[in-house]
C-alpha cells in the first residue's frame, strides 16, 4: 500500500471509527480488571476498553465465557 493510501486509510476509515482512546483513565480500569480477574494486562486492557466504548457484550475464545464487569459480558463466539 502506497503511503498516500495509508494516510487515506487512517483519516477516512481508522479514525473515524476510533471511539475509545488511551487515556490514565483506562489504564487505571484495566489495572483494577487485572486486580480483580488476574487477567493478563493486555486483555484487561481489552475489556476495559470495551467498558470505556459502552459495549454489553464481548466476543472472545480466550476470556472466561460468562464473565461480567459491571454491565459487560464475556461471550465466546464459538461455544
Amino acid at each position: 500500500m502506497a503511503i498516500e493510501d495509508l494516510q487515506d486509510f487512517t483519516n477516512l476509515v481508522l479514525w473515524p471509527h476510533c471511539g475509545v482512546w488511551p487515556s490514565p483513565d483506562l489504564f487505571e480500569a484495566a489495572l483494577t480488571i487485572h486486580r480483580q480477574s488476574q487477567y493478563r494486562l493486555y486483555d484487561s486492557l481489552i475489556v476495559a476498553g470495551a467498558i470505556a466504548s459502552g459495549s454489553s457484550i464481548l466476543f472472545s475464545e480466550d476470556l472466561q465465557a460468562g464473565r461480567e464487569f459491571g454491565g459487560l459480558t464475556v461471550r465466546n463466539p464459538f461455544g
